[in-house]
C-alpha cells in the first residue's frame, strides 16, 4: 500500500540532492564573477543588482503570468521577494566591494545555516540532533577560518564589508523557511522573486545607484554579468535551491551550502590569484567534516521519519484483530 508513496519520496530525495549539487556549483562561482566584474569595469554593487534582476525578470515574467499568485497573500509575496531579491543581493554585492571573495563565500554560505536552522527549529520544521549540532559547529568554525584568512592584508573597511555580508544570509534564511512553510513550488518562488524583486529594486537603484555607468560600460561585460547573475544565479540556481528545500528540508539544504567557501577559495586561487593560505586550508577541512555530519544528520532524520510512519501494534489493536478473526470464523 505504501510502495507508491515510498517510491515518490525516494525520487523526491534524489532530485533534491541533484538540485542541491547544481545550486552549489553555481553559488561557488558567483562571488568570483562579481569580483571580476568590479575589477574590469566601473560597475558597482547597485549596477550588478540591476543587471541581476533585469535579466531574471525578463526571463521569468511569462512564468509568473501563467502561474499567477495561487492564493498566496501579498504579505508572503512581498516578504519572499524582498528577502531573496533586493534585500539579499544588495547586502551581498555591497559587501564584496569591501571584502575579498573568500569573505563573501564564508560569511554568506557559512552563516546561512546558523540563521536557517534557528528559524526552522523555532518554527518546528526541524529538530536538533547531535549530528546536526556537530555539523553546525564545524561549519561555523570553517566560516571563522575563512574570515581570519580574509583579514590578512585586508583594507580598513573590511569590517563594513563583513557586516553587510552577514545581513544577506539572515534575509535568505527567512526566504528559505517561508517557502517551506507555504509549500511554494520552486519555479513559482523563483518567478515571484525575479519579477516582484525587480519592481522593488527599481526605485532603490534610481534613488541611490548610478544608472549612467551602464551606458559607459562595455556591452560584453554587461551581457556576461547580466546572463550570469540574472539567469544562471537567480533563475537556474534559485529554482534548484527551492526544489532542494522542498524535498530535503531547510536545515539540511542550507548546511550543505557550507561546501561553497572551500570551492570558492580554491577557484579564486586559480582564477583571481587570491592566496590559498593555511587558514583557507583549515576552512576546507572543517567544511568537509561538516558536510559528513550533515549527511549523517539527514540519514538520521530519514530513519526517524520511517519509524514514525510504521504503525505500532498495540495490545488493544492486537485484541481487536483477534476478535475480528474470531467473528469471521
Amino acid at each position: 500500500m505504501n510502495e507508491p508513496a515510498d517510491s515518490s519520496s525516494s525520487l523526491g530525495k534524489l532530485t533534491g540532492i541533484l538540485a542541491l549539487l547544481g545550486a552549489l556549483l553555481v553559488w561557488s562561482s558567483w562571488a568570483i564573477v562579481a569580483r571580476w566584474g568590479f575589477a574590469n569595469s566601473e560597475l558597482d554593487a547597485w549596477d550588478l543588482g540591476f543587471l541581476r534582476f533585469f535579466f531574471a525578470a525578463v526571463c521569468m515574467t511569462p512564468v509568473l503570468i501563467r502561474k499567477g499568485w495561487r492564493g498566496l497573500s501579498w504579505s508572503t509575496i512581498l516578504l519572499i521577494a524582498f528577502c531573496a531579491g533586493p534585500g539579499y543581493a544588495t547586502f551581498a554585492y555591497a559587501g564584496l566591494e569591501f571584502a575579498p571573495s573568500s569573505h563573501g563565500a564564508a560569511l554568506t554560505a557559512g552563516m546561512l545555516p546558523l540563521f536557517t536552522t534557528a528559524l526552522a527549529v523555532w518554527m518546528k520544521q526541524t529538530k536538533l540532533t547531535g549530528f546536526l549540532i556537530a555539523g553546525l559547529v564545524l561549519i561555523l568554525g570553517a566560516a571563522f577560518a575563512f574570515f581570519l584568512d580574509g583579514l590578512q592584508g585586508a583594507g580598513d573597511l573590511i569590517w563594513l564589508g563583513d557586516l553587510l555580508l552577514i545581513c544577506g544570509p539572515a534575509l535568505w534564511a527567512v526566504y528559505t523557511v517561508k517557502i517551506k512553510q507555504e509549500k511554494i513550488d520552486a519555479f513559482h518562488a523563483t518567478a515571484i522573486v525575479s519579477v516582484i524583486g525587480f519592481l522593488m529594486y527599481l526605485p532603490i537603484y534610481f534613488a541611490v545607484g548610478t544608472p549612467q555607468q551602464l551606458f559607459t560600460t562595455d556591452w560584453k561585460i554587461l551581457l556576461a554579468q547580466g546572463l550570469f547573475h540574472g539567469i544562471i544565479v537567480v533563475v537556474f540556481a534559485l529554482t534548484l535551491y527551492s526544489h532542494a528545500v522542498t524535498n530535503l528540508g531547510p536545515a539540511i539544504t542550507t548546511m550543505s551550502l557550507s561546501i561553497v567557501p572551500g570551492v570558492t577559495a580554491i577557484a579564486a586561487w586559480f582564477i583571481l590569484q587570491e592566496p590559498f593560505s593555511q587558514w583557507s586550508r583549515w576552512g576546507v577541512l572543517l567544511d568537509g567534516f561538516g558536510i559528513i555530519c550533515v549527511v549523517l544528520a539527514a540519514r538520521e532524520q530519514r530513519r526517524t521519519r520511517a519509524k514514525e510512519t510504521i504503525p505500532e501494534l498495540t495490545p488493544n489493536a492486537t485484541n481487536f484483530a483477534i476478535a475480528e478473526t474470531s467473528t469471521a470464523n
